[in-house]
């Protein structure tokens, strides 16, 4: 195991299991709102994921939620391109989010491994990166530096947030001669950040980019997560996906049940194909950092955010209890050999007292 793996359990080990959550927009619909209407109904959860807000409003988010675990989706961080972290707006971005990250308490922050500028060019989606080795070293060396940066703040008592990049939409193109996956595995080499499994965003690349029409999405998934760092997964990302508002539905594809032209659209319902693959990767037994599963439901219905919560737990309550059970246990035993060790070093401190003792007394 290289340092920099090393460096990342170590960090993912003081992240506690915080199970299924939200990842949500502090204004659409109003968080204060969602959570007092999921309370009245009974609709537990684990966690909330807030998107980047200004910071009057992240203030008062964690001001009336006291005792609800955090994470941090950020925006700005954009690792793929070439400079980035030599730029000011680095400087700017990560002081602003080293702030935010304090008020949340934040156990993570997640950035998407995408841009949506490029030489001052502001584009309206995220362009995924070049999938090279250049790029992913590029990509995993830039983490690092950000990395590096927060941890030099002053964090509490569960110390600086891990850093972690979700895996972007490739509704438009992917380009380069390595495959999705593969990008990310040689990133994990190059630092000690964790990853988002954004299951809609893979689905993109399954319908735009690798050619659905040779095989079903359960198989291309299959062989997606065989190539993916799955023992770097923190989160798993769930939402809604939606034919963009240009494309005529009764044009249809001609290409059958499936194979609709959808993008990750998060007002939309989940659909049942994203919900299959969630338990394929459920089941996964390399899955073994997983600390949150979240639904992304930014700019949704409150009442089907209602419906989806209460049916994903009910779907795949279970298999969260064993993960659950699996994370109690190692933390159990790292508590024990933790004791151990403590002990261990206490007995070898107290040797030259005792030795000293004797040469008094005997």
């Amino acid at each position: 195991m290289t340092h920099l793996s090393q460096s990342f359990f170590s960090r993912a080990s003081r992240i506690p299991f915080l199970g299924l959550g939200l990842s949500v927009d502090v204004y659409s619909p109003n968080l204060l709102d969602l959570v007092r209407i999921l309370n009245g109904r009974q609709l537990s959860f684990g966690y909330l994921e807030i998107f980047q807000a200004h910071p009057h409003a992240l203030r008062t988010i964690r001001t009336q939620m006291p005792g609800i675990p955090m994470a941090y989706h950020a925006e700005g961080l954009w690792f793929t391109q070439p400079g980035w972290a030599e730029s000011e707006q680095a400087y700017s971005r990560l002081a602003q989010i080293g702030q935010d990250l304090e008020v949340l308490d934040a156990w993570w922050v997640n950035q998407e491994c995408a841009t949506k500028e490029i030489a001052g060019r502001v584009f309206g989606t995220y362009v995924p990166p070049l999938f090279t080795l250049d790029s992913a070293r590029l990509t995993a060396q830039q983490a690092c530096e950000a990395q590096a940066k927060l941890d030099v703040c002053q964090w509490g008592a569960q110390g600086p947030p891990l850093l972690l990049l979700e895996v972007p939409p490739l509704t438009y193109f992917g380009i380069g001669d390595l495959s999705y996956p593969e990008f990310f595995a040689r990133v994990a080499e190059g630092t000690p950040c964790g990853f988002v499994l954004d299951i809609g965003h893979v689905w993109t690349a399954y319908r735009y980019v690798d050619g659905c029409s040779n095989q079903a999405f359960e198989a291309y998934f299959e062989t997606f997560l065989e190539g993916f760092p799955l023992d770097r997964v923190i989160q798993i990302h769930v939402a809604g996906l939606a034919c963009h508002p240009s494309v005529k539905v009764e044009d249809g594809t001609g290409l059958g049940v499936g194979f609709e032209p959808w993008v990750d659209f998060h007002p939309a319902p989940i659909p049942q194909e994203l919900l299959g693959a969630l338990g394929q990767v459920l089941r996964d037994p390399r899955l073994r950092q997983l600390k949150g599963l979240a639904l992304e439901v930014d700019n949704k219905d409150v009442s089907l955010i209602c419906r989806e919560l209460d049916w994903v737990r009910g779907m795949f309550g279970d298999h969260l209890e064993r993960i659950s059970q699996q994370h109690s246990g190692i933390e159990k035993r790292i508590m024990r050999e933790s004791r151990s060790q403590m002990d261990a070093t206490e007995e070898q401190s107290q040797v030259p007292l005792q030795q000293e003792l004797a040469h008094q007394y005997l």
